[in-house]
C-alpha cells in the first residue's frame, strides 16, 4: 500500500472501484514485495498473477518468468496454473537459435532441479507468435487464461 501526494485520487466516474482500491488515504497496489535492511523495496510480483495451487502453496508466476528468462532463446515466457499445475508458456527466438526448442526441454528439467518442488514446471506450451502486449509491452496476461 502507498500513500502521497504522488498517488491517484481515484478512478475517473468509478466510485465503486475507486472504494475498493484505497483504505482511506492508502491506495492498495496488488503488488507484492519486501523491504531489505536498507530500506530499499523490491517488488516480487502482483496479487492478481498469484498462482495458488491445491496444496495451498503459493507461487509468484513474476520469478520463475525472471529465471526462464535468462535462457538466451527465450523472448518472452508467462507462467500460470493450468489443471493444477504450472504451465510455462514460451515464444523462442528461433531465427537465431534454430535449436531452441530442442534445448528447452533439458532446460526446463535443469530449472525445475533447482527449484522447491511447488514451484517446478509441469507444462510447456510454445507458441507460433509473438504474446499480445500493451502500450508499455506488457503481456497482456488476461488473453492467456481465456484460451
Amino acid at each position: 500500500m502507498v500513500a502521497g501526494s504522488n498517488v491517484m485520487l481515484g478512478y475517473y466516474k468509478d466510485p465503486e472501484a475507486t472504494k475498493e482500491s484505497f483504505d482511506g488515504e492508502w491506495f492498495r497496489t496488488g503488488d507484492f514485495g519486501w523491504i531489505d535492511k536498507d530500506g530499499f523495496l523490491f517488488i516480487t510480483g502482483r496479487k492478481k498473477n498469484l498462482i495458488i495451487l491445491a496444496n495451498g502453496e503459493n507461487v509468484m508466476p513474476e520469478e520463475l518468468e525472471m529465471k526462464l528468462g535468462r535462457l538466451e532463446y527465450v523472448v518472452d515466457v508467462v507462467c500460470y496454473e493450468e489443471n493444477g499445475n504450472i504451465t510455462a508458456e514460451f515464444y523462442l527466438d528461433e531465427e537465431h537459435f534454430p535449436d531452441a526448442r530442442s534445448r528447452l526441454e533439458e532446460d526446463v528439467g535443469v530449472f525445475n532441479r533447482t527449484m522447491p518442488m511447488h514451484k517446478n514446471i509441469s507444462g510447456v506450451k510454445i507458441r507460433d507468435i509473438p504474446f499480445e502486449k500493451t502500450t508499455t509491452m506488457k503481456i497482456k496476461r488476461y488473453l492467456l487464461k481465456q484460451g
